[in-house]
């Protein structure tokens, strides 16, 4: 999906891809073309909002953990770097998967070291009447917090049945991840409202500028 530009209260992350692995993988705007491509998370400070935004943490965690990682600078450094990681071997997982091959072992080793890393500070605790794995209270002040939700995420879509349903955006300036929940499973397209209109219109210009060449 194209850049969508912030709002008058400040960025607005784009929350469409079905899952929070995939949300996350798609704060790169116009991934797969070089020139246009626009990174949304300019920094720690950043990350923290799209975690609030995503649900990941509330406002009021969101906002701690930017005051922290302010009087922390380094390690928001090293943070951020990580995570940007995790994202980028997201990504190069999923878009391999979305089109019919195998990552590769070293993203899978990697995207596994980030998700052991997340279980060791995670419980199981009791939700009604089934268990989910939760944080440690003790590890919510951690400035690490916010990439554990994201590598848990992306290890479970990889075992689940779900994983027959990863699509990466057809438009050729996108490039964005998503679950196709489509009845017939044939979703092309992030947003049909924003990528798939312009490739119809793409297409239309085409076939019109071919029947014009070649009457």
């Amino acid at each position: 999906m194209p850049d969508q530009g912030p709002s008058a209260s400040g960025f607005q992350f784009e929350l469409t891809g079905g899952a929070l692995c995939f949300d996350f993988a798609n704060t790169v705007d116009s991934r797969s073309a070089p020139k246009q491509r626009v990174d949304n998370l300019t920094g720690y400070a950043a990350f923290a909002s799209w975690a609030r935004q995503s649900g990941v943490v509330s406002a009021r965690e969101a906002g701690e953990l930017a005051r922290a990682a302010t009087k922390q600078s380094d390690a928001a450094g090293r943070v951020f770097r990580e995570a940007v990681e995790l994202r980028e071997t997201i990504y190069h997982v999923f878009s391999a998967i979305a089109g019919g091959s195998i990552p590769s072992e070293q993203d899978l080793l990697l995207l596994g070291s980030y998700a052991q890393e997340a279980f060791s500070h995670m419980h199981l605790i009791a939700a009604g009447s089934r268990f989910e794995w939760g944080l440690d209270q003790r590890s919510r002040d951690s400035l690490m917090t916010l990439l554990w939700p994201i590598a848990k995420s992306a290890v479970d879509l990889l075992a689940s049945e779900d994983l027959a349903k990863v699509r990466e955006c057809a438009a050729d300036n996108c490039g964005w991840l998503f679950m196709d929940r489509s009845r017939n499973q044939s979703r092309r397209w992030c947003d049909m409202k924003i990528c798939g209109n312009r490739e119809k219109v793409r297409r239309h210009r085409r076939i019109a500028s071919g029947t014009q060449a070649h009457p």
